[in-house]
């Protein structure tokens, strides 16, 4: 299973909000996506010891005739699942598929944890 990648284009420290610390990082999708979403994601990845959320973003591509993929993460699974954002009809947002190619859609989103 191929997994997306995370980066840290920010160049700070992490921010604490009451109990929880609140991490913004990039995340590009794979090259070949699963079913179900990317569930060799972890808390370690992003700095944290556990996940307690993770606020969802968009990635949006151009040049492929405005395609947008939101990225969701699945507390019961731990996986950070995309879906399709613009389809029809309009409020119905289908999971890509396995095996599309996700490692153009980069979005920026938030985990908060300890």
């Amino acid at each position: 299973m191929a997994a997306g990648t995370i980066t840290y284009p920010y160049k700070r420290g992490l921010d604490v909000w009451g109990h929880s610390v609140v991490v913004p990082f990039q995340y590009t999708g794979p090259a070949s996506y699963a079913a179900g979403g990317d569930t060799t994601f972890a808390a370690g990845q992003v700095k944290l010891g556990a996940i307690e959320w993770i606020l969802g973003g968009w990635a949006i591509v151009a040049s492929t005739g405005l395609s947008a993929v939101y990225y969701a993460w699945n507390p019961t699974t731990g996986a950070i699942q995309a879906f399709w954002g613009n389809t029809t009809p309009a409020g119905v947002w289908p999971e890509v598929t396995d095996a599309t190619n996700l490692s153009t859609y980069t979005a920026i989103l938030i985990a908060f944890g300890r």
